[in-house]
């Protein structure tokens, strides 16, 4: 009975106590980059929207691998438990990239020479010298279409976008419709 009430007793504590400890870790070896506005790290608040898993990865085999093999395991999960607030284990993972059970249909940009995708630039501006919109239709624009790389932080490229199609190509795989 006493082992019994024990285990209950860890497993109900463990959560708060790797969160306490990844504070710990956190302050000690993340903070400086992520709280600091150091260019392209995201800041603590976008790492608190991820799923702990994803940071985990992150730290074991991403972006973060070369940090993350400086802590053991259990230290990145307690830091991934501590950033997001949640327990690991709670999100299934995306097993692959969706994919449109019929052929894309053929890719016309309708923009005519003008770029298709996120920008043409390197600094990723998004000015359309050419944008055949008033200001007075802005109100007007209604949602479309969105898309989201469900379990990945990264592509490998922006989407081309035309009338018809969006491709896409990231870590899980590349994507089209």
């Amino acid at each position: 009975m006493f082992r019994r009430a024990a285990a209950v007793t860890l497993v109900l504590t463990a959560s708060p106590l790797l969160a306490q400890d990844g504070a710990g870790l956190y302050g000690a070896h993340c903070a400086q980059c992520h709280d600091g506005g150091s260019g392209r790290v995201p800041p603590r608040r976008v790492l608190g929207e991820m799923t702990p898993e994803r940071i985990v990865a992150a730290l074991e085999s991403g972006s973060m691998r070369a940090q993350g093999a400086e802590r053991s395991p259990d230290e990145r999960r307690a830091i991934a438990v501590f950033l997001t607030g949640k327990p690991l284990g709670t999100f299934a993972a995306v097993e692959t990239a969706p994919r449109c059970s019929v052929p894309p249909a053929p890719f016309a940009s309708a923009l005519r020479g003008q770029w298709t995708g996120w920008s043409p630039t390197p600094t990723n501006d998004r000015y359309q010298a050419q944008p055949g919109l008033a200001v007075a239709d802005v109100p007007k624009l209604k949602l479309k279409s969105a898309f989201a790389f469900a379990g990945d932080t990264s592509a490998r490229s922006s989407p081309p976008l035309s009338t018809a199609a969006c491709s896409r190509a990231a870590p899980r795989g590349a994507f089209s419709r």
